[in-house]
C-alpha cells in the first residue's frame, strides 16, 4: 500500500525537478 504512494510521490518529484531544471 505504501509502495504505491511512494512511487507516485517519486514520479511527481521527478516531474517537478525536470520542470525546475
Amino acid at each position: 500500500m505504501e509502495n504505491r504512494t511512494v512511487k507516485k510521490v517519486v514520479r511527481i518529484k521527478i516531474k517537478r525537478n525536470t520542470r525546475i531544471r
